[in-house]
C-alpha cells in the first residue's frame, strides 16, 4: 500500500489529530508493506518522522 502526499494533509482545515488518525487507518490496512511519501513539511509529517 502507498500513501502519497502526507505533506498536503491538514491544509484543508483538518486537525493534525484527524490527519494522524487517517494515516493510522491507512497504514494498519496494509497487508504487507506501507510506503509513505511527502514532498513538503507539515505538522503531520513532523509528528510522524519525530
Amino acid at each position: 500500500m502507498a500513501i502519497a502526499g502526507l505533506g498536503l494533509l491538514g491544509r484543508h482545515g483538518e486537525t493534525v489529530e484527524e490527519c494522524v488518525r487517517l494515516t493510522y487507518v491507512g497504514v494498519t490496512r496494509a497487508t504487507h508493506e506501507a510506503l509513505l511519501t511527502y514532498s513538503s513539511e507539515s505538522a503531520l509529517v513532523q509528528r510522524l518522522i519525530a
